[in-house]
């Protein structure tokens, strides 16, 4: 069987043999990759409230080699991008791979949903970058554009260890042209041993942090920044590149093999021999982690885990490949804030035993950027505010109408500005009625209608729509350019609806509660 090397991504899951947490935030949409049956599968958790993709139909064959048109030997790495564009690399057939399930049928193999980004064959691309095996891709974080970056090792003098940069700067869907890859640091050596780049990531200032391996010891083994001070697009002075940080030694030679960075700009570094994440912060801003001071052991996990990667979410929980024993995506939660991982901390989100499809091997794994599935507050519902005339509704609905209940609006899909997927559903209104979802930019509270209205401010209303049989109504995906929304908007939204026979107070109309969204690229 072979094991995860690449990994980045999903939500809270106990070790093997343990139950599955408890949570119902929006879940996150995971890729992985399989280079036993190459494959890249896709995982979601349709059932929020277990908290797992065990169930039927949440674990899928994204892209399956013998029916797209691209051949796979070995998918290590994934990527993706805000606008939910794969990457996937190849460490045989020296390719990058994209995916774009645009219809979100679960299933990228078809024409026009995948492609070759990038081909590091000798003679594949127009740059003449060769690579020797692609080891880990990374993107700009929340980054729409298509700019790649990889970690490529070395397998014969010819070649280089090196971190490159990919663009498709002419947007026909590749990074092959001339002058769309570009090697940004090159590794000396003097043996091919020296160096042994695993593992790479970017912070938002552009920062490229990445994972020496070397078994020589000309480098010690740890992570190094590298920053382009001269903006030359290159790191071609000896000040660009230094050790950022050295882990204190363990009992055995450390083998590291993945490192992450979470929203707080904390660095997390996997260290596969000793068990062991390490999470570090440059508290002293003085660009290097001091390992006595500013770094600690987060998680010391199960000896019986063969980990070779990981993912960190923005909030700090740690995602993690084992392929000791069964197949299995564990993750971490701080239950008690205590800066560690400790007993009952560590759950379990897939196991190849357990869920109906089985993954041959989870090597690779990556994150949607975006939470799918039930996003937005819900505000202003009637339970929380006085109704007109005494017909409180119940709790995430709006005031009583004349069906005897409230109507309520949910939103679902994700709040991504390029992705456009956010999809409005109302229910319990009158059937055969006039209704209007409408947005505004403030949130505020008074009586309107047979309703309590929270969306004030700047107004803007969508196409409005009459209600199904069952007093149902439907808005969206594609809603953003009518909405003018933009990332780190708040949009406060709710849907007005005639009520023209036995409303509680006869105003003839009343409104649904509310549902507040902030968009993220």
């Amino acid at each position: 069987m072979h094991t995860p090397r690449c990994l980045r991504v999903a939500a809270p899951v106990l070790l093997a043999g343990a139950a599955s947490a408890q949570f119902t935030e929006p879940t996150q949409t995971t890729f992985v990759s399989d280079p036993e049956l190459d494959t890249i599968f896709i995982l979601h958790d349709d059932n929020p409230s277990n908290g797992n993709f065990w169930d039927v139909g949440e674990v899928a064959p994204l892209y399956v080699d013998t029916v797209g048109s691209v051949a796979l030997s070995e998918p290590w790495c994934l990527t993706a991008s805000a606008d939910d564009t794969v990457y996937v690399g190849d460490h045989v057939e020296d390719i990058v791979l994209w995916l774009n399930d645009s219809d979100e049928d679960d299933d990228a193999s078809v024409a026009g949903q995948h492609g070759v980004f990038f081909d590091g064959k000798p003679g594949g691309n127009a740059s003449g970058i060769v690579m020797g095996h692609v080891n880990a891709l990374t993107m700009q974080p929340g980054s729409t554009s298509a700019v790649v970056w990889l970690v490529t090792s070395n397998t014969q003098a010819s070649e280089s260890d090196a971190i490159v940069r990919l663009e498709d700067l002419d947007s026909d869907g590749d990074a092959n042209d001339l002058g769309e890859a570009r090697v940004f640091y090159t590794i000396p050596e003097s043996t091919l041993l020296d160096s042994e780049p695993t593992s790479l990531r970017l912070d938002p200032s552009g920062t490229v942090y990445y994972v020496e391996n070397g078994s020589t010891g000309a480098y010690a083994r740890g992570v190094y920044a590298l920053r382009d001070l001269d903006a030359s697009g290159v790191i071609d002075q000896p000040n660009e590149v230094g050790a950022y940080f050295l882990p204190n030694a363990q009992a055995s030679t450390a083998d590291l093999t993945s490192v992450d960075r979470d929203a707080y700009s904390r660095l997390y570094l996997l260290d596969r021999a000793n068990h062991v994440v390490w999470r570090t912060s440059d508290a002293d801003a003085s660009g290097t982690i001091d390992p006595s001071t500013e770094a600690s052991i987060h998680w010391n996990y199960s000896p019986s885990i063969d980990a070779w990667d990981f993912a960190v979410l923005g909030t700090g929980e740690i995602y993690l490949g084992n392929s000791g024993g069964p197949d299995q995506l564990l993750t971490t939660d701080d239950l008690d804030l205590g800066g560690t991982i400790g007993l009952g901390e560590d759950f379990n989100a897939y196991d190849d035993t357990q869920a109906p499809v089985d993954i041959g091997a989870l090597r690779g794994v990556a994150l949607d950027f975006h939470a799918h599935g039930h996003i937005g507050v819900v505000t202003c519902d009637a339970q929380s505010n006085p109704c007109p005339c005494g017909n409180q509704g119940t709790v995430s609905s709006g005031c009583t109408n004349s069906t005897g209940v409230g109507a309520s609006l949910e939103a679902i899909g994700s709040t991504g500005v390029f992705n456009d997927d956010a999809e409005f559903e109302a229910a319990g209104m009158p059937a055969g009625k006039v209704a209007l979802l409408f947005q505004g930019t403030l949130e505020v509270g008074v009586p309107f209608f047979d309703g309590f209205r929270c969306a004030g401010g700047q107004i803007k209303r969508f196409t409005p729509q009459l209600t199904d049989p069952t007093g149902a109504a439907v808005w969206g995906p594609g809603l953003a350019s009518t909405g003018g929304w933009a990332v780190g908007q708040t949009r406060i939204f709710q849907v007005w609806y005639r009520d023209p026979v036995g409303g509680p107070c006869g105003t003839l109309a009343n409104v649904s509660n509310g549902v507040k969204i902030t968009f993220d690229p």
